[in-house]
C-alpha cells in the first residue's frame, strides 16, 4: 500500500540559515533554539526558531522567499493550503495573542513593515484555554486581505514573503517558540490497498502535515483526500463504516472533498462508506472529483451536510446511492445513476439528465431561487417508473417541484408523488410543475399523486390527467389476426357523461384557425370534437381542439370556408379517433368524472382488403376504463 501527498517545504526552521531570513519588526529577532538552548522546545528534529511576543506591543517577523509555485495545477494545485507549526505557551488562563499569518505577493510592494500588499492571510485569535502546545495553522491561499475583502492581482507563482502577525495584550513578555515548519499542501491519500481514515491520519501524523486529525471515530482534515493513482499496482479501496468526516474548509473558497484518480494499469477503485457523517464548514466544496475514475460505487445511510456540487457517476451494475441525507448542500448532478429513498433537504436543486432511478427521494424544503425547481427532468424519457413515490416540499422561495426541460416527451407519467406547498393555481412561479416546452401539447398521466398539483408552461399546451382509465380499441380481421390502419372513431352516445353529446356550436374562422362557441362543453386541450351538419363540409368531422376556454375551442381547417360556418350545427365529445397500430390497437388515457356512454364505427375500406363496417358501443368506467374487442368481416 503507498500513502501519498504532495508537501512543498518552504520553511525547516531547523538550522541557522532558516532564522537568518526572518526580519524582525518591533519584536526581538529569532534565535535557534536547539540541542544547546536551556530549555528545549523544538517538537522533532534539532531545532526551531523560537519567538518573543513583546507585552503590549503589536508587531510581526518576516520572510522573503524566492517564487513559489502556491497554486501548482489541477485540481489539488488550487486547494493547496500553508501549515504553518506554531507553540503556543499557557501562562496562565488570561492569556491572549491575536496571531495573523500572511502571504505577500510582489505586485502589492510589501516590505514586511505593514500589510499594503495584496494579501492571503489566516487569523487565529489563541487563547491559552483553547490553544497550547504545538498548534498547526493553516492559511488558504486565496483567502481575502484581511483589510479590503478584496483578492487584488495576485500572483500565486511570484510570493514575496510569509509573515507571522502578533499582538500581545497580557502585559507580560510571552515566549511563542514559534515556527518549526512552514508547508504548502493540497492532498493525503492512498492506493493499491483498503485505504482507511486511521491511514490517512498517520501520514498526517508521521510526517508532520498537520492537516489530518483523528478522534476516535472522528476524523478532520484541511486538504483533499485522494483515492487512487496512476502507478496503482493493485486495487484501491475506501469503505469506512460509521465514521464522522469534517471537511474543515479554511473559508468559502477553499475547495475540498473526495479526489478519484484514474488506475491507468487497469487495477480497480471501489468507494463505498456506509453509515457516515460527512461534513463541510459551508456549501462551497465541490463533493467528489473525478467520478468517472471509479469502478465501484455505492453510499448508504451515509449523511452529507453542507457540502457543495455532487456529481454522481453514471450509471453501472451495482452503482447506488440510496438511503442517504444530503442536509443544506449545492445542486446534485444525479445524471443516469441510481439515487433512490434518499432525502434531499434544504439543498439546491436535483439534476437528471439521463435514466436515473429515483424512487422514493424526499426533496424537502428546497433552496433554490423563486420560479427555479428543486427537481429538473430533461432527458427525452418518460419519467415512469424513475420518479416514482416521491416526496417534494416547497422552501421559502415561490419555486417549482420539478421542472420538464424542452427534450422531454409529450406524454409521461408521474406516479405516487406527493406534493406539499404548491401554488393550486396555474401559471405561478411556485405552480407544481414547469412545462419548458414552447410548443406543442404535452400531457402529463399523475397517477395516485397528492396535494396540489398545477403547472406553468413556456407556451406549449399542457394538459394534466389526474389518475386516467385507459379505453382501447383492439381491431382483429376475419382469420384473427391483428389488422392495422382500421379508422376507429368512438364518441359519447348521451350526455350523461363528461362529454358534450349532439349541442348545438356557432363556428367562426381566421385563416385556417376555427373558433367553436360551445357553452360549458367541458371539454379540454387535445381533447377531440366531433362537428357534423355544417353547410360547409371543411368544418364537419373529427377534430384535436386547442385554446380552450369554457364556452369556447379552436382546430385547424382545410381550405377557405365561408366565416361564419352556416346551418344547424351540432357538436359531440370524441375520445377516440384515428387509426389502429400493428397490434391492431388504438386506446386513449383520461381522467372520467362519471361514467360515459359510448358509441362509434370501425372501418377498413379504402385499400385491399377491405371489410364491412363495424359498430361498437360501451360505458367507459371511471375506474376500469373500458376495452372492446372486434372482429371484422371481409367485404370483397
Amino acid at each position: 500500500m503507498a500513502t501519498v501527498n504532495d508537501e512543498t517545504v518552504i520553511n525547516a526552521m531547523d538550522a541557522q540559515g532558516d532564522i537568518d531570513g526572518w526580519t524582525e519588526v518591533n519584536f526581538d529577532a529569532l534565535t535557534l533554539n536547539d540541542s544547546s538552548s536551556p530549555t528545549r522546545l523544538y517538537r522533532d528534529g534539532d531545532a526551531c526558531g523560537q519567538m518573543i511576543i513583546k507585552s503590549s506591543t503589536d508587531g510581526h517577523w518576516y520572510d522573503d522567499i524566492t517564487s513559489l509555485d502556491i497554486e501548482g495545477s489541477g485540481i489539488d494545485g488550487k486547494n493547496k493550503i500553508i501549515i504553518m507549526w506554531l507553540l503556543i505557551f499557557k501562562p496562565s488562563l488570561t492569556f491572549l495573542v491575536d496571531v495573523l499569518i500572511g502571504i505577500y505577493d510582489v505586485t502589492g510592494g510589501q516590505d514586511g513593515s505593514s500589510p499594503d500588499g495584496g494579501r492571503w492571510n489566516m487569523k487565529a485569535r489563541m487563547e491559552a484555554a483553547d490553544h497550547y502546545g504545538w498548534f498547526p495553522c493553516p492559511i488558504y491561499a486565496t483567502q481575502p486581505d484581511e483589510t479590503t475583502g478584496t483578492f487584488g492581482n495576485l500572483d500565486l507563482n511570484a510570493i514575496l514573503s510569509i509573515e507571522l502577525d502578533c499582538n500581545n495584550n497580557t502585559g507580560n513578555d510571552v515566549k511563542l517558540a514559534g515556527m518549526e515548519q512552514c508547508h504548502a499542501i493540497s492532498y493525503v491519500g492512498g492506493h493499491s490497498v483498503a485505504v482507511t481514515l486511521a491511514i490517512l491520519a498517520t501520514e498526517s501524523i508521521s510526517n508532520d502535515l498537520g492537516v489530518f486529525f483523528e478522534n476516535g471515530d472522528a476524523y478532520r482534515t484541511h486538504v483533499n483526500i485522494r483515492l487512487g493513482d496512476a502507478s496503482a499496482s493493485a486495487a484501491t479501496s475506501f469503505s469506512p463504516t460509521n465514521k464522522v468526516i469534517h471537511f474543515d474548509n479554511i473559508n468559502s473558497d477553499h475547495l475540498i472533498g473526495f479526489h478519484f484518480i484514474n488506475d491507468t494499469g487497469g487495477d480497480t477503485l471501489a468507494f463505498s462508506p456506509k453509515g457516515c457523517f460527512f461534513f463541510w464548514n459551508d456549501g462551497a466544496s465541490d463533493i467528489f472529483i473525478g467520478v468517472a475514475n471509479v469502478d465501484t460505487w455505492s453510499i448508504t445511510g451515509c449523511t452529507f451536510l453542507r457540502g457543495g456540487p455532487i456529481e454522481l457517476p453514471a450509471d453501472a451494475s451495482g452503482f447506488v446511492t440510496n438511503g442517504n441525507v444530503f442536509d443544506s448542500c449545492d445542486a446534485i448532478d444525479v445524471g443516469d445513476a441510481e439515487f433512490k429513498d434518499n432525502v434531499v433537504t434544504n439543498g439546491l436543486s436535483v439534476d437528471i439528465d439521463g435514466d436515473a432511478d429515483t424512487t422514493g427521494t424526499q426533496v424537502l424544503l428546497s433552496a433554490v431561487a423563486a420560479d427555479a425547481s428543486a427537481l429538473t427532468f430533461t432527458p427525452n424519457l418518460d419519467p415512469d417508473g424513475n420518479l416514482d413515490n416521491m416526496v417534494f416540499s416547497k422552501g421559502a422561495a415561490a419555486h417549482h417541484a420539478i421542472s420538464f426541460g424542452t427534450a422531454t416527451p409529450l406524454t409521461m407519467t408521474l406516479r405516487g408523488i406527493d406534493f406539499t406547498g404548491f401554488n393550486a393555481s396555474d401559471a405561478q412561479n411556485d405552480s407544481t410543475l414547469h412545462i419548458l416546452r414552447t410548443s406543442g401539447t404535452v400531457t402529463i398521466n399523475l397517477i395516485g399523486c397528492t396535494g396540489n398539483i398545477s403547472f406553468k408552461t413556456a407556451g406549449a399546451t399542457v394538459v394534466l390527467v389526474v389518475d386516467p382509465v385507459t379505453t382501447l380499441i383492439n381491431v382483429k380481421d376475419n382469420l384473427a389476426v391483428n389488422l392495422q390502419n382500421a379508422r376507429v372513431l368512438l364518441e359519447a352516445s348521451d350526455g350523461t357523461g363528461d362529454f358534450p353529446f349532439d349541442e348545438t356550436v356557432t363556428i367562426t374562422r381566421v385563416t385556417t384557425t376555427a373558433t367553436a362557441a360551445h357553452t360549458a362543453h367541458g371539454m379540454k386541450n387535445g381533447d377531440i370534437a366531433v362537428i357534423r351538419d355544417a353547410d360547409q363540409p371543411e368544418y364537419n368531422g373529427p377534430h384535436a381542439i386547442s385554446n380552450v376556454s369554457a364556452n369556447a375551442y379552436d382546430y385547424t381547417v382545410s381550405g377557405a370556408p365561408t366565416t361564419p360556418a352556416t346551418g344547424t350545427i351540432k357538436s359531440t365529445g370524441g375520445i377516440i379517433s384515428g387509426l389502429t397500430d400493428a397490434s391492431g390497437n388504438i386506446s386513449v388515457s383520461r381522467t372520467f368524472s362519471a361514467a360515459t356512454p359510448v358509441a362509434g364505427k370501425v372501418r377498413k375500406s379504402t385499400a385491399s382488403p377491405r371489410f364491412k363496417d363495424f359498430t361498437i358501443a360501451g360505458t367507459i368506467s371511471t375506474t376500469l376504463g373500458l376495452t372492446i374487442n372486434v372482429r371484422m368481416s371481409l367485404d370483397e
